[in-house]
């Protein structure tokens, strides 16, 4: 019997030392094996740190590529809308050119397609007894007294574009046409049509008001319109030559020669078949356009230098800044003989023009002054001081 005690054998589960056979340390059993191995890259997929860093990275990326495409879609529109501003500011543009005749060949163009179908209605009516089209355009593009009680209000606007008879259409187109040009030069490519609505309705307003309410008469042309242009240019052109039956006459006698014989015939009751009624309303609305136009510049240049004296008042006369620098306000100059103000002014000099430096650059070398004309515009003047005399460039 051996001398030697022996040690106390545990119960508990033995190690398994790990062999350099990667799989050693699994059972035998095909389904255990695969249970194992589905579980350990389970567990290596979940708890791998760079696997959710790749993860959450992968997201931030998303993210990123969503805000991206909305700023992206965001600066798209804005583009879009500055170009749509842009291209609004250029058509407006476009529209206001001196050049630009487009509202005129637009009235002319609906003046021509209105008499045309006058043409195929009066066809229609002798040729093949049609008269449909031709009531139409009775009950529509007529004005007078049946169609208003008849409740057609818009006959007030719509017979000034209506010529039933060539010579009536040619004469007013011809003479629309050569005066509207200078009207647009005077009021605008886009306040001509207003011109042309306002002097028609005016016209039709008159005849409704100057003539019998129980005659049945219809009146329709464009002469009440042509008689308004005509006057807007005699008016702001008065001694410019028109041609009379090939004879140069001022503007002004000419068509203000139409427009008295039209106030007799109008007030003497001798107008005939001419709708002399109609032109006074057209001259009427020319006279008091005008009139608007002059007095509301007069208004405006008066509330402006009130506005501007009333503002200026409270700038001392002169004044000493902490640098030690003194400014004094000093009067308009004016170094032009050409260019006059309407009234001497005084402007305050406040601003950049307290530093020393920069009253000093001004003394050597001129003034940067702003001169106001009558009509509103700057005109910037540059002078120079040379010994004592100044350079205007």
């Amino acid at each position: 019997m051996s001398c030697c005690t022996r040690r106390a054998i545990s119960h508990a589960r033995p190690i398994i030392l790990a062999r350099s056979n990667p799989f050693s340390s699994f059972s035998s059993s095909p389904l255990r094996i695969l249970s194992q191995i589905k579980t350990l890259h389970q567990n290596h997929s979940n708890g791998s740190v760079w696997n959710r860093h790749g993860a959450v990275m992968r997201d931030l990326k998303g993210l990123n590529a969503c805000k991206h495409q909305q700023v992206r879609s965001v600066r798209t529109v804005l583009r879009t809308t500055s170009n749509i501003k842009n291209d609004l500011k250029n058509w407006n543009q476009r529209l206001d050119a001196d050049d630009s005749y487009w509202s005129l060949y637009l009235i002319l163009g609906i003046n021509t397609a209105v008499f045309l179908v006058w043409q195929y209605a009066r066809t229609l009516d002798r040729n093949h007894g049609d008269s449909s089209l031709w009531n139409f355009m009775t009950g529509n593009f007529l004005g007078g007294w049946y169609n208003i009680n008849a409740g057609r209000y818009w006959t007030l606007i719509s017979c000034n574009f209506s010529h039933l008879e060539p010579f009536h259409f040619i004469v007013n187109s011809f003479v629309l046409y050569s005066f509207g040009q200078a009207v647009i030069d005077i009021v605008g490519a886009r306040a001509f049509p207003y011109i042309y609505l306002g002097a028609g309705l005016t016209s039709s307003i008159f005849t409704l008001a100057l003539r019998d309410r129980k005659g049945n008469y219809f009146s329709h042309g464009a002469s009440g319109s042509v008689t308004g242009t005509t006057l807007i240019y005699a008016l702001v052109h008065p001694w410019s030559t028109v041609y009379l039956l090939f004879l140069p006459v001022p503007a002004i006698v000419a068509i203000g020669g139409f427009v008295m014989y039209d106030l007799y015939a109008t007030s003497t009751k001798r107008s005939g078949k001419v709708d002399t009624a109609a032109h006074v309303g057209g001259a009427a609305f020319g006279v008091c356009s005008i009139m608007i136009q002059f007095c509301s510049r007069l208004i405006g240049a008066a509330v402006t230098s009130a506005v501007r004296t009333a503002s200026w008042t409270h700038v001392p006369a002169s004044r000493v800044l902490p640098n030690g620098c003194s400014i004094t306000r000093r009067p308009w100059c004016n170094p032009s003989p050409f260019i006059t103000p309407i009234q001497p002014r005084y402007y305050p000099t406040y601003g950049d023009e307290y530093q020393p430096s920069t009253l000093k650059r001004k003394r050597q070398y001129g003034f940067l002054r702003r001169l106001k004309t009558y009509n509103g515009r700057r005109i910037m003047k540059r002078r120079m001081l040379k010994g004592r005399k100044y350079l205007a460039h």
